[in-house]
């Protein structure tokens, strides 16, 4: 017994030591681990195994588990965290706390990504069970992971009664934003949800999506296709479906892409908006909730000029059809959304970078698709016919920083000049036509006034008459039909506030 309890523990005993010996030889990586329930254990003891990486200790918020040893580590205080990673020269932390830790998890990855050490966030059992990603890092990184932004609940104004039991209509229901207001204002039971889209592919997968939830609990799910800039065929929708509420989420946002087809996003715009808000005035709806944008605030290309103009034709309908509640409700970017960076990054991440950044002094206002659309559906039910609301951002984003971020999250470092041998560069490629440095979200603060909800705020501001908004039509029209580019632009630069846009630069 004595020779079989020497030779096994000799054997285990060399093992160990060559493992640590293979480390220190392969140069292994020192790295941390943030967290010390099970599953930080097991990120522990796959670590240990491995001859990349050499942990060197644990962090952890309580209290009581400081100067801890687990593992033969010790457990540190993450406010010594930064002094930390510099004497023990750590690479890497591995995030292994609970996922219903969110805003916690956040706050970690943004004081270390001022660290500059890669950072992993390791996804629990169940996760890796239910996904069938191979790279952990792409897989378990959300937008909301980039925003410092807690995740909104919608605990301060209860909204299911103004849709439970309602007729309500999507337009560009295929959409990012126009999709998760669909998904939403489902979960509320309403009546019937119409979904409307130019797109059959979107409005397809959108039906597949919603039509189990929409059977179990008793909605009718309509999907109609066709375009906003036929007023005729929406007048019908809306009369043969009863609709009540109507969400506008349909529009041209591509900036560059607007540029070079400058007439057809008008068309689709301006006098898609026109149509629908009409439609819903002569249909009787209760209320027209028109989504907007940013970049409408003192626009430099023509994506902003056609959105102004859509404000403003959304409120003069509310002159008109004053039994109708016609509301704008504006917002920055969301994070996610089809064509916007967050793809972008992710698709040149996984091809070895560069990640590309437009001028690194650009700077963004952000929220996730779920909060938008959520504070969308508060503020539609919040209003009493004419409102401007917008939604409350934060502060601005610098998108190089949103890419600095990302390359962390992914597992990998940031090349820079501090540091030549990182693995992502960062190219930077110049403003494209009719961008901004930065976005604003209203045109004077003392415009804005408080409403029940902290991040919702009214925005008072003049309505133009519903003679001046037939004329901008009739101009919108002509321009049209005589395909006169510079008939917009002077109609423009007429009735929207600040609009400056540079043809040489647009051309």
């Amino acid at each position: 017994m004595l020779f079989s309890f020497s030779a096994v523990g000799y054997r285990l005993i060399l093992s160990r030591l060559i493992n640590h010996l293979k480390k220190y030889i392969n140069n292994a990586q020192p790295v941390a681990i943030y967290g010390t329930g099970t599953t930080a254990m097991q990120v522990f003891s796959a670590l240990r195994e491995s001859e990349e990486y050499k942990p060197v200790c644990f962090f952890d918020g309580s209290a009581t588990m400081h100067g801890a040893i687990l593992g033969e580590i010790r457990v540190e205080n993450p406010k010594k965290l930064e002094e930390i990673v510099i004497k023990r020269k750590i690479q890497a932390i591995f995030i292994a706390i609970p996922a219903n830790f969110e805003s916690e998890t956040k706050k970690i990855v943004t004081r270390l990504s001022a660290c500059g050490v890669k950072i992993h966030i390791v996804p629990t059992v169940m996760q890796l069970l239910i996904s069938s990603s191979r790279n952990v890092m792409q897989m378990n990184m959300k937008p909301g992971d980039l925003l410092e932004r807690d995740k909104e609940l919608l605990t301060s104004l209860k909204i299911s009664g103004g849709f439970s039991g309602k007729i309500i209509f999507v337009t560009g229901a295929g959409g990012s934003v126009g999709s998760e207001l669909s998904r939403q204002v489902l979960d509320f039971k309403p009546k019937k949800l119409v979904l409307f889209d130019s797109n059959e592919f979107a409005l397809y997968t959108l039906d597949s999506e919603l039509s189990a939830q929409a059977a179990r609990q008793g909605t009718e799910l309509v999907s109609r296709l066709g375009s906003v800039v036929d007023g005729e065929y929406l007048e019908h929708i809306l009369s043969d479906e009863g609709v009540q509420i109507l969400f506008h989420a349909a529009a041209y946002k591509h900036v560059p892409l607007v540029e070079q087809n400058i007439l057809q996003a008008v068309r689709n715009n301006v006098l898609g908006t026109y149509n629908a808000a009409s439609a819903a005035g002569k249909a009787g709806l209760e209320r027209f909730i028109c989504i907007s944008t940013d970049k409408a605030v003192r626009p430099s290309n023509i994506m902003g000029a056609t959105k102004r103009l859509a404000e403003l034709v959304s409120h003069s309908c509310h002159q008109l059809y004053p039994e109708t509640y016609y509301t704008v409700v504006r917002f920055g970017n969301v994070l996610g959304s089809s064509g916007s960076v967050i793809p972008l990054f992710k698709k040149q991440l996984s091809q070895g970078g560069p990640i590309t950044v437009t001028d690194p002094r650009v700077t963004r206002y952000f929220m996730t698709i779920p909060e938008a659309a959520k504070l969308v559906l508060v503020a539609g039910l919040m209003s009493t016919g004419g409102d401007t609301f917008v939604l409350d951002m934060g502060e601005p984003v610098k998108i190089v920083d949103l890419a600095k971020r990302m390359i962390s999250l992914s597992g990998h470092s940031c090349k820079t000049p501090s540091d030549p041998n990182g693995e992502i560069a960062i190219d930077f490629i110049g403003l494209r036509p009719g961008e901004k440095l930065y976005e604003e979200l209203f045109f004077d603060k003392a415009e804005l006034k408080n409403t029940p909800h902290e991040k919702i705020h009214r925005l008072e501001e003049k309505i133009i008459s519903t003679c001046s908004m037939q004329h901008i039509i009739e101009q919108v029209n002509l321009a049209f039909s005589e395909r006169n580019e510079a008939r917009f632009i002077n109609l423009a630069t007429a009735n929207v506030e600040g609009f400056k846009w540079n043809s040489e630069k647009s051309s």
